[in-house]
């Protein structure tokens, strides 16, 4: 038998998900599928095109080759401004976040076969912009401008990734002690099914299963405020203007180091060398530092509440 089917096409096609669990709904516009033509039992290839619009902003775009005799496939997909608000939901299944803000974006090229796994391979490119996360008093406590990965090559059932760049645009990070916790620990989502067994039960990947290389890693004008609230005064400061950049990173090299240079309270300054084990970053570090203009009076709230000075 053959079969021969053309030009199956939807237009203008509307598609509501509805989780009922979550009580969160979304709405796709503009739905429209092509598959140009299929061939089954003969040696041609099928294509697929997709693409849709979701309500609340993005759409998505992709394309399929299948070849049914060799059972080889190719194909890309493209996400164009996707909301990140249509995702808060499942993000606060993890963390008490109260809005999120921004877009995400990408472009992903896939080959691989259908009779040998192992060929699998993904590249492209991936991008957060102008990305706000907001805890539940409203503050934002995540943020930047661009977030940016170039993937050159993942495998994944041979658990190989080769990463080009990683890129971070004015990142933004709010990070609080409360009390005996930070305000990143208060946030999260514990579930009562989560015990002490069942994390010492739970499977990791080993140095030796997973290739990762990172060719290059920076982040540009990073801020960082800093807040202290365990005092009878808020002890606040902020490191402004963090750069930072990194030497080509193997996940089973012995060492990497880093670069990092940032302002301090607006007014000294630090430029820093870490050195440290890929795999396992606490295991051993090395850190070289040149502090400049350091302001001690920065420091009066600890003098104060320690030394009564």
């Amino acid at each position: 038998y053959k079969l021969n089917l053309n030009r199956l096409e939807i237009k203008n096609g509307s598609f509501s998900y509805n989780d009922k669990q979550l009580n969160h709904t979304v709405n796709l516009k503009d739905l429209s599928f092509i598959i140009p033509s299929i061939y089954w039992g003969q040696p041609d290839s099928s294509f697929a095109d997709v693409e849709f619009e979701l309500s609340q902003g993005g759409s998505f775009a992709s394309l399929l080759n299948y070849n049914i005799e060799k059972g080889n496939f190719s194909g890309s997909a493209q996400i164009e401004k996707l909301d990140l608000q249509a995702f808060l939901p499942y993000i606060q299944q993890y963390m008490n976040f109260s809005d999120v803000d921004g877009t995400f974006s990408s472009e992903i090229l896939f080959s691989g076969s259908q009779t040998n796994l192992d060929l699998l391979e993904i590249s492209g490119t991936f991008q957060l912009d102008s990305l706000k996360l907001k805890d539940d008093q409203n503050r934002e406590v995540l943020g930047g401008q661009q977030y940016k990965i170039v993937l050159n090559s993942a495998k994944p059932m041979l658990q190989k990734v080769d990463i080009d760049l990683v890129e971070f645009q004015k990142p933004y990070v709010y990070f609080a002690f409360i009390d005996s916790l930070s305000n990143f620990e208060k946030m999260l989502v514990y579930s009562p099914e989560e015990t002490e067994s069942s994390t010492e039960e739970s499977d990791t990947v080993s140095e030796s299963e997973l290739e990762v290389v990172v060719n290059q890693f920076v982040i540009n004008d990073g801020l960082i405020d800093f807040s202290d609230q365990r005092f009878r005064e808020e002890f606040n400061y902020e490191l402004s203007e963090v750069t930072m950049d990194m030497d080509t990173m193997i996940l089973q090299d012995d060492w990497v180091n880093i670069n990092a240079n940032m302002k301090l309270n607006k007014r000294g300054t630090l430029n820093a060398e870490l050195g440290m084990k890929p795999f396992d970053p606490l295991d051993s570090i090395q850190l070289n530092y040149v502090l400049t203009d350091f302001q001690l009076p920065d420091l009066n709230i600890y003098a104060k509440h320690y030394a009564g000075l």
